[in-house]
């Protein structure tokens, strides 16, 4: 069934007007195949969104209950609420054009035309739905779903005729709640409707999710870290829709927000798809950026109900403090900013320019802060810088002055710490900053704060949807460590798409050596191995790995992988590489993203003059010959 006989039927139900005699809380039921019941409600009688919605089932009308809940009407935007991602059903739609999406609009337009239909006035445009729990509205496609919303607005249209044939009137129909024990069930047939009062069904209250099962063997190597710091917790969902790489489909994600309970900086969490079926998978993020941290909170202070119970066991097996406060107002300001950023346009350049002069100046503060205040920001603040590094190649627009700034504070906060900031260790005491536990003074921390939410407002750009593959391999940026032997080590921002043969080439130059060698890469992270190597040199077997046909990506893909260059057999120059990080978009030219220690130098000064004369003397053979000759 296309949706040709949706277009006729719609476009029919929008003359009757009866959303102007029917509440959406009329509901009433319709018979539907395969001994299915659904439960209709007309939407528009307020003046928004026109709307013929057709619940299906138990899962239907349990999704209906919760929506028409006082308690959730009240929940503020910047809290967790479930009435955003459990709506389950199917909607005709009636829409001004700007509402609808190119397909749609083009859909309607073409039946209209097909049909003689003059489309004009407000919300002329029909347009039909499909809401499941945590997904983003999609266009109905399915045969069944099709068919099924075709009956409810046969129905609609029916009903719209008249009185019931039986006494009753549609002005009659009760309001339905979940404290009702019938509804009205109409049945149409060609010479018209009839209707008997059938049995509500009692379907449970929306139960909130727990967080149950986690990883285990994740949890049992958080218990070994050190704990510090009270940490603020809760969940928000975010506004902005975006594409689920598993299937394709668009999600609302929702994320864990974690701050720091004195500072308010935030540890970043991945945000989760589908989370109330999938409690597990927030948990295990959230070890897993505690992992990267390297510390385990001491506390953790929530104030809702849906944030306690995704944490309630969690906290208890790790032995990790859990209390519930009124308010939690470093996280409510870490919240609507988050939020914001999301949702956030950017249209004007002029402030695109005064939020990159706002955070260069956040970072001056930070640059200019003595090594003691910096210390004493706590944990939280360290991650949050690390995490910032990681976000700076999604925003490639950032001018190089800022991406410099916050370079340089990451090399000041890793003196300060005496560690590196890639959720490894800690300094030797155990500790960041002094035993006190102050957080400084509160211009830092403010500035601190600021800085995170600053990022995505300085690179003037709005989060935007995943594409879908092409089944070509898409380019993504690698930043890649370099070191060669302690204190001297370079990361190099690349394509992956790079040659490991360019990447040679890049290396080499990075650490100023001429390549006049023959070099090879042992991704098994053992030179001479012949487990996973690649060779330089020209071979015709297409079949053979070589250094010059393998790309960067199809070598290594995993952040964390470590292998070995080997430049020159004879001298055996090993240069240590591990992937740091993986970026979404194109990387542009490779460039040293940053930089320690002074170079060695390729040849030992006695050995550079006979490098000189070798190379004088080769040059003056070609110019005149072998005197043999």
């Amino acid at each position: 069934m296309d949706t040709d006989k949706l277009f006729e039927l719609a476009f029919s139900y929008k003359k009757t007007k009866l959303w102007k005699s029917l509440f959406e809380d009329q509901l009433f039921a319709i018979e539907l195949s395969g001994g299915r019941i659904g439960y209709v409600s007309i939407t528009g009688r307020l003046g928004e969104h026109i709307a013929v919605v057709l619940y299906i089932g138990e899962e239907g009308l349990q999704s209906y209950f919760t929506l028409i809940d006082d308690k959730f009407a009240a929940i503020p935007y910047t809290e967790y609420n479930p009435v955003i991602v459990n709506n389950c059903c199917l909607q005709a739609v009636f829409d001004n054009k700007e509402y609808l999406n190119p397909a749609e609009y083009a859909a309607a337009k073409d039946y209209a035309g097909r049909n003689g239909i003059r489309i004009s006035g407000k919300n002329a445009y029909p347009h039909f739905w499909k809401l499941e729990a945590g997904y983003y509205p999609s266009t109905i496609t399915d045969p069944t779903d099709i068919g099924d919303l075709c009956i409810a607005i046969q129905t609609a249209l029916a009903l719209s005729k008249g009185p019931i044939v039986n006494g009753f009137d549609y002005h009659d129909f009760d309001i339905i709640s979940k404290n009702s024990r019938y509804v009205p069930l109409i049945r149409c047939n060609g010479e018209g409707c009839s209707m008997t009062m059938t049995d509500l069904p009692k379907v449970e209250e929306y139960k909130i999710p727990e967080g149950g099962k986690y990883d285990e063997l994740a949890a049992a190597r958080l218990k070994k870290l050190p704990r510090h710091d009270v940490m603020q917790a809760g969940l928000v969902i975010l506004p902005t829709p975006v594409e689920w790489e598993k299937d394709g489909s668009v999600i609302f994600p929702t994320c864990l927000c974690i701050v720091d309970d004195e500072s308010g900086l935030a540890l970043h969490v991945q945000p989760v798809a589908l989370y109330e079926k999938r409690t597990h998978v927030m948990l295990n993020k959230f070890m897993e950026s505690l992992s990267e941290a390297g510390f385990v909170p001491s506390h953790i202070k929530v104030s809702d109900d849906y944030t306690e119970a995704l944490l309630r066991k969690w906290c208890s097996d790790m032995g990790i403090g859990l209390s519930r406060e009124k308010r939690l107002p470093e996280l409510e300001d870490f919240k609507s900013a988050y939020i914001g950023h999301f949702s956030r346009e950017i249209d004007d350049e002029d402030d695109i320019v005064s939020d990159q002069a706002e955070m260069s100046y956040m970072l001056d503060e930070l640059l200019n802060a003595s090594s003691a205040e910096l210390a004493m920001l706590g944990d939280a603040f360290g991650a949050s810088i690390a995490m910032l590094i990681g976000d700076l190649g999604k925003h490639p627009e950032l001018p190089p002055d800022l991406r410099n700034k916050i370079e340089l504070l990451m090399d000041r906060i890793e003196e300060t710490q005496n560690k590196p900031l890639n959720g490894r260790g800690r300094n030797a005491s155990g500790k960041i900053g002094s035993s006190s536990g102050s957080t400084g003074s509160g211009r830092r921390t403010s500035s601190g704060k600021k800085l995170e939410k600053a990022i995505g407002k300085a690179a003037g750009k709005k989060g935007k949807s995943r594409k879908k593959s092409n089944g070509r391999h898409k380019e993504r940026t690698y930043v890649v460590s370099v070191s060669l032997g302690k204190g001297l080590y370079r990361h190099i921002r690349l394509a992956d798409t790079e040659s490991l043969s360019n990447f040679a080439e890049i290396i080499l130059q990075a650490f100023e050596f001429c390549n006049d060698h023959l070099h090879a890469f042992f991704m098994d992270d053992r030179v001479w191995s012949d487990a996973d190597a690649y060779f330089c040199g020209d071979t015709q077997d297409p079949y053979e790995k070589t250094t010059e046909k393998t790309p960067l990506y199809k070598a290594v893909s995993e952040v964390g992988h470590k292998f070995k260059f080997l430049f020159d057999y004879g001298d055996e120059w090993v240069f240590q590489c591990r992937l740091l990080r993986i970026e979404d978009g194109p990387a542009g030219a490779p460039t040293i993203v940053r930089s320690k220690g002074e170079p060695i130098p390729q040849y030992p000064d006695d050995e550079d003059e006979e490098w000189e004369d070798m190379i004088l003397w080769e040059t003056l053979e070609e110019m005149y010959g072998d005197e043999d000759e």
